[in-house]
């Protein structure tokens, strides 16, 4: 009877701490989506926005680009990473889905600037290598995407905002 009593005192115990550690998961992930990406997501948007107000079919001509990357777009995006850098989740899961963030913007911002050397330069082979940057950037961020949502779901969570 004793040894019965322990072992279900051992198993209440670790599934109390199972429960905790879930909890503080969850937390931490409701933490990171509805306080810490909001107050980044406008510098992203601006510095994503003002790229893709001169390239593609919104491209005139290089020096145009060139004053846009170079005032607007690469400031806002450094000003982007240095506060997502500054995010400190507190459970290894949601660091480790921030770290793909972290990765796949530090890539575009690459991009960005090779673009600007490109531009300087009128040298086309470096527009190649800011494209392969951007690439790289956009499917880690993708990336990111997948496994946070992935993890929302296994945990019930979902955006107060649904503008992210």
């Amino acid at each position: 009877m004793k040894r019965q009593l322990c072992l279900f005192s051992l198993l209440l115990v670790m599934l109390l701490s199972a429960c905790s550690t879930t909890d503080s998961e969850k937390d931490d992930l409701i933490n990171y989506i509805n306080t810490e990406l909001p107050k980044v997501a406008e510098l992203e948007f601006e510095a994503i926005d003002s790229y893709g107000s001169v390239s593609g079919q919104n491209y005139t001509d290089d020096w145009t680009m060139y004053e846009i990357i170079d005032t607007v777009t690469i400031p806002a995006y450094e000003e982007f990473i240095t506060k997502l850098e500054s995010i400190r989740p507190k459970t290894e899961a949601v660091r480790e889905i921030h770290e793909i963030y972290i990765e796949g913007s530090n890539a575009q911002l690459q991009g960005f600037k090779k673009i600007r050397v490109a531009l300087e330069q009128q040298d086309y082979d470096k527009v190649f290598e800011a494209n392969e940057h951007l690439d790289e950037g956009r499917a880690k961020i993708r990336q990111f995407q997948i496994k946070l949502e992935d993890l929302m779901h296994e945990h019930g969570v979902e955006y107060e905002d649904e503008t992210l």
